[in-house]
């Protein structure tokens, strides 16, 4: 089955506009928002980790068990979440933190 597609739209600016004025959400905010997302797609995925498993180097297939839909799943927590819109490339990315 082929990896799943969706539309082409153009990419979003990395930042977050807030509509109250308050100034976006800065780079260790957003980690800590992104790991709180991972974990709860964890513990959603039945997956029996403590929260402190789940960190910036967890590989997404090989430690989580991830397949593409379970990625699409996380893209889309993700891209509400932080309230950005994520590149068609975020699903084909590596899964390891470079250093």
């Amino acid at each position: 089955m082929p990896a799943p597609t969706r539309p082409r739209t153009a990419a979003r600016a990395p930042q977050r506009a807030e509509s109250d004025g308050t100034p976006p959400a800065t780079p260790a905010q957003d980690t800590g928002q992104l790991l709180d997302i991972l974990r709860q797609l964890a513990r959603d995925s039945g997956l029996d980790l403590p929260a402190d498993a789940v960190t910036l180097d967890t590989r997404l297939e090989a430690d989580l068990g991830l397949d593409s839909l379970g990625r699409s799943e996380l893209i889309a927590r993700v891209e509400r979440g932080l309230g950005r819109r994520l590149p068609d490339e975020a699903l084909l990315a590596p899964t390891r933190r470079r250093a």
